[in-house]
């Protein structure tokens, strides 16, 4: 476990020795940090990313992925691209070399074997170096966030002197801009979102699934070559595979929540009667469907994200509503394809629909209007609460997809 009171550095080579090295120069020279290690560069990148060490040490010469490719995968990468990286190795510092590391991004190329002095100067140097770029990062929004303050008195002072309805439609093309720009972003964000749930859940369905299947095979072996009147041991071996079932099964619903095979495979319908048909076994609440036979064509890569919507309002039914009756219909006119989940709850109150607190109702809505569509939420005492969602469709596929 990492010291959080320390400063991170991180050191990629095969040799454990050259580690060994390594820690021993930070702990002698440099009292104030803390030496992360791996021993390829693979693991490398993994500790990058998710420790975001203030310095990497990087040996160039290794088997499978040499330093030169870790240091352009790292520089790639804007999680791991302002981390200093210093090169180290054993070949001749040539010029060729040196080069090469400077182009790919290297900040520092150190040659074996390794002075400790030299080299923790040379960590410190990239530590400062390091501090600074945050603390210019930090001035850079900060003038970033005076120049749009600047920039909105300008556009006001701009329309005292330009004519009216030339003001209105340069205020119309900048947002229309922002907008498509804003909506641009959040399908992307959207779009990594779901391709690390993916990850995830494939992770978990053949890693851990595979773990747990493996141990519930030794257990069952176990049992079998126990004594018959082993009736302690018997009971808790029963009781572990009854554990590891249970385990099996969490991780398989971890899985379903996070990636839908039902929706990669059959489509945006028959996923949706799935999670609602689980919703209804989950709740015991009465549910009901109005969905046409396929909608796939005609919303293209836009299935996923009403899948989204569909399931976060379910799970906002199922904590908040008190409901005991839900519908969830699709309906397609014209170029508009309108989803609408209702049911009979407490109703949702109106300081809650535009709760900034709300990340369920705004994830909704960033998912809609990354669609070009619109959403909407309306609730009534002791009545319940109606989400209507309505997107733009392609009216080519609508007539072939949507019945």
């Amino acid at each position: 476990m990492t010291n959080p009171r320390k400063i991170k550095l991180l050191a990629i080579d095969d040799n454990p020795d050259n580690l060994q090295s390594l820690d021993g120069v930070i702990e002698d020279y440099l009292e104030d940090c803390e030496l992360l290690t791996a021993a390829s560069g693979k693991r490398g990148i993994e500790l990058a990313t998710r420790e975001q060490p203030s310095v990497i040490l990087l040996d160039i010469i290794m088997p499978v992925m040499d330093g030169f490719e870790v240091c352009k995968l790292l520089k790639e990468d804007e999680r791991t691209a302002s981390i200093p990286v210093i090169l180290l190795t054993a070949m001749k510092a040539d010029t060729e070399n040196v080069i090469r590391g400077l182009e790919i991004g290297a900040d520092a190329f150190f040659s074996k074997p390794i002075d400790p002095p030299e080299l923790a100067a040379q960590i410190k140097v990239a530590l400062r170096i390091k501090k600074s770029e945050d603390k210019l990062r930090g001035h850079k929004e900060e003038l970033e966030e005076l120049v749009y303050e600047r920039t909105k008195k300008l556009l006001h002072l701009n329309k005292e002197l330009e004519r009216e309805n030339l003001v209105r439609r340069k205020i119309e093309e900048m947002l229309r801009e922002s907008e498509a720009n804003l909506r641009e972003l959040s399908l992307h964000q959207e779009q990594i979102r779901e391709k690390e749930r993916l990850s995830l859940a494939r992770e978990l369905h053949d890693e851990l699934g595979q773990l747990i299947t493996a141990l519930k095979i030794d257990l069952v072996l176990v049992k079998d070559r126990l004594p018959a009147d082993s009736i302690y041991l018997r009971g808790k071996i029963k009781n572990l595979l009854g554990l590891t079932e249970k385990v099996f099964e969490s991780i398989r619903d971890i899985s379903s929540q996070l990636r839908s095979e039902i929706l990669e495979n059959l489509g945006l319908v028959p996923a949706i009667e799935n999670v609602v048909n689980e919703f209804r076994d989950r709740t015991a609440i009465e549910c009901h469907l109005d969905l046409p036979e396929q909608v796939g064509e005609c919303i293209g890569d836009k299935q996923i994200s009403l899948y989204r919507i569909v399931q976060e309002s379910l799970t906002n039914i199922a904590r908040h509503a008190r409901a005991d009756e839900v519908s969830v219909s699709f309906h397609c006119s014209d170029s508009i394809l309108e989803l609408t989940v209702q049911d009979n709850g407490i109703g949702i109150p109106d300081e809650k629909i535009n709760d900034k607190h709300s990340f369920g109702l705004l994830g909704m809505r960033e998912r809609t209007l990354s669609m070009g569509g619109t959403m909407d939420i309306t609730g009534i005492p002791g009545e319940g609460t109606t989400l209507r969602v309505e997107i733009p469709v392609d009216v080519a596929g609508k007539n072939a997809s949507v019945s």
